[in-house]
């Protein structure tokens, strides 16, 4: 999956095959005309906004849930998807697979560059972490999560129950059955080629257990002595002047049959290669055109489309998977047949991603897929799928995690990104909802629709609001007493009532700052807004990205905007006075009972504090350094905090995304976790501290806390 983050005045997207060091992104919020959210099913947030608490509101309703001290559940939608928990496969989450492979005993082994780990999932359906897990890019040998890995590519298996594993297109590596991880090899120099060339390398591992891998475009092994050789190499003179289907060109994957004879299946060039011991290169199947949907037939005469991942039985038949989803069977005489027709409605990969597919003993396939259309059973998360012998497809390992746009009762609604939550004076919980429709969104240039949705103390999910057009979206909410939603957008804000009606609050002139979020509703009934600048995309004038949200804004009820701190479009971490002071991507915030201001600077790693007069300071963690710690203010470690928000006691709560975890601040400064497990990604129910997504936004009201996570919201009883 992709990253996006802003730097400077610059957006960047970070592929899933190169993960950030942490699951999430810092999901910056936009506020007018949203940027693409599904982009190659990457998806790209810039979302709305993080939000007030209720001002004065009671979790009430003759349908409301009872409370359980110290419990965490879900309040509406499904939150599965990515995620490190291992257990039983149907609630086990995952993040960015690359690679499968199956052993001798029939165990499915899962290389994750998102989580950094070598996963297993046994016959029974136990998935556990066999070697690194902790989320965090690093080299080390060692066992089980003392080793650690970089980005764990292609993994391949030998007969004695070995694994073998391209590590960041660095290192070989090798990891026993007990987790044992050792390097063979470091093959960093074999990628000494053109920009052009990408950085992975696909191996296999012959009888003799004798590991073969690609580097710049050359078939390479390695010896006793742990040195690379070079078994065939495509690019040299040898290959001037030849067929160009005796060239590789990007192969994709690697298998080695019974007898040691090397397949390679080429992502650029749509055929089969064999490579026999001696290391001599032929065509076995398919011509130099590609064909969709691929044809069957007998060596040059049959065709395949791009090709993915090959593997092979025991008998030595390939199957290969090809980008289209189909599968197909080559025989050892170069006999090609359709095992599956093609599946549009998943996809494993884009651009030079690389595809789980792997096949056991019973004939059972198994693809790591995301889902890219409505009808796919994991929408936009990672799951491994299952095709029995009769083509029956199911999702073999992975919580669903399933998004939408569905109104309903509890898990039978379905969220695409809520933020904002707030609380209105009847204990109903409004965020803003991403809405993401499969069937029209590229349509419409990536456009996303922003909802103003209702979820009732029983679960309920209503849309009441929708804002949709070119140029304008909702960023940022807040509930006033009588029930009315004021939110962000370009250069206005607006004010949602009960009913959905939609009405101006304010609008700026030209003059004004971009792009408000809304942060908070103060007891006299201004509004705290952070703001950015919007200016068009170099070439796509259709998009209005916001550079970073740095300055916060106070309007008040006569519609007065006054800067309170920081400047619009500016990063950095500057405490002092008024239009001074900076900030790096301000994410949700709150405001107290006398005016101070409290937001989450996400960039900064920190939480900062806002007096009236606009005198900024750093309240708790510290500044430019993520990670996680509790204890004192100061001392304190926050990682990418994305909403902060005060209970009735002067207590703060703070979404620590990239720890996927709550904080507490108490009165008294002290930081303590009260919700989530560090390190641990996914939804685990029942007593606290649990184990939650990351965390998108939070509101509070009594003892009681929401959360929104990416698919859905959490209630916690504290």
């Amino acid at each position: 999956m992709a990253h996006c983050f802003f730097s400077g005045n610059s957006f960047y997207l970070q592929s899933s095959y190169r993960p950030a060091l942490a699951i999430p992104t810092i999901r910056q919020s936009m506020s007018i005309f949203q940027a693409p959210t599904r982009f190659s099913r990457c998806f790209l947030a810039f979302a709305t906004a993080f939000v007030l608490q209720a001002c004065g509101g009671s979790d009430s309703g003759t349908n409301s849930p009872p409370s359980s001290t110290g419990k965490i559940a879900l309040l509406a939608g499904d939150v599965g998807g990515l995620g490190n928990l291992d257990g039983p496969r149907d609630s086990a989450t995952f993040y960015a697979i690359n690679s499968l492979a199956v052993d001798p005993v029939g165990n499915l082994m899962v290389a994750e560059s998102g989580n950094h780990a070598l996963r297993k999932i046994s016959p029974e359906g136990l998935v556990s972490t066999v070697a690194g897990g902790d989320m965090v890019s690093a080299y080390a040998d060692g066992q089980g999560s003392a080793a650690k890995f970089l980005n764990p590519q292609f993994v391949a298996a030998d007969q004695g129950g070995n694994w073998y594993v391209s590590d960041n297109g660095d290192y070989i590596r090798k990891v026993t059955p007990a987790g044992v991880v050792s390097t063979l090899a470091n093959v960093a120099a074999d990628v000494g080629c053109p920009a052009t060339c990408l950085k992975y390398k696909p191996l296999a591992v012959d009888p003799a257990g004798t590991v073969y891998f690609i580097a710049n475009n050359k078939l390479r092994k390695l010896g006793a002595n742990g040195q690379a050789v070079t078994v065939v190499d495509a690019i040299s003179s040898k290959g001037i002047g030849t067929p160009a289907f005796t060239i590789l060109y990007l192969p994709s994957s690697l298998v080695a049959d019974t007898k040691g004879n090397i397949f390679i299946a080429d992502r650029n060039e749509p055929v089969i290669r064999k490579v026999t011991p001696s290391g001599e290169m032929s065509v076995v199947a398919g011509g130099s055109m590609s064909a969709s949907p691929g044809v069957d037939g007998l060596g040059s005469s049959a065709s395949f489309s791009v090709l993915q991942a090959i593997t092979r039985d025991a008998s030595d038949n390939l199957y290969v998977r090809e980008a289209n989803g189909a599968i197909r069977k080559i025989t050892p005489e170069g006999s090609v047949s359709t095992v599956r027709q093609s599946q549009e409605q998943w996809n494993s990969g884009w651009g030079y991603t690389f595809v789980g597919f792997a096949r056991d003993a019973a004939g059972n396939y198994f693809v790591s897929a995301m889902g890219s259309s409505a009808n796919a059973p994991v929408l936009g998360n990672p799951a491994i799928l299952k095709i029995d012998p009769q083509g029956v497809q199911s999702v073999y390992a992975g919580a669903q995690g399933q998004v939408g746009d569905a109104d309903g009762a509890g898990n039978v609604a379905r969220f695409s990104d809520p933020r904002s939550p707030s609380i209105d004076p009847g204990g109903n919980v409004l965020v803003l909802d991403s809405i993401w429709d499969a069937n029209t969104h590229m349509a419409n240039h990536m456009v996303e629709s922003r909802y103003l949705r209702r979820i009732a103390p029983s679960g309920h999910t209503t849309t009441i609001a929708r804002i949709s057009n070119y140029e304008d979206g909702m960023a940022g909410a807040a509930v006033d007493r009588q029930g009315n939603t004021y939110v962000g957008g370009r250069q206005r804000i607006r004010i949602v009532a009960a009913d959905g009606s939609v009405k101006s609050f304010v609008e700026a002139d030209r003059s004004q700052p971009d792009g408000f979020k809304v942060l908070a509703l103060d007891s006299e009934g201004s509004v705290y807004a952070a703001a950015g600048l919007i200016e068009p995309a170099p070439n796509t004038p259709i998009y209005w990205p916001v550079r970073p949200y740095g300055a916060i804004y106070k309007i008040s009820a006569n519609k007065t905007i006054t800067l309170l701190a920081g400047k619009a479009g500016t990063q950095g971490h500057v405490n002092g006075m008024g239009e001074f002071a900076r900030f790096s991507s301000i994410g949700g915030g709150t405001v107290d009972s006398v005016g101070n201001v409290y937001v989450a600077d996400t960039a900064n790693h920190v939480i900062r504090k806002i007096t009236p007069a606009g005198v900024v300071s750093t309240l708790a963690g510290q500044p430019g350094v993520g990670g996680y710690g509790d204890g004192a203010l100061a001392q304190a470690k926050f990682w990418m905090p994305v909403d902060v928000k005060a209970d009735d006691q002067g207590n703060l709560y703070v979404a620590d995304r990239n720890n996927s975890v709550v904080r507490k601040i108490t009165a008294n400064g002290t930081v303590s976790t009260v919700v989530g497990t560090p390190g641990k990604y996914g939804f685990v129910a029942g007593a606290l501290p649990g184990v939650i997504p990351p965390p998108e936004g939070l509101a509070v009201v009594g003892s009681v806390l929401y959360i929104t996570t990416r698919n859905g919201v959490l209630r916690v009883d504290l």
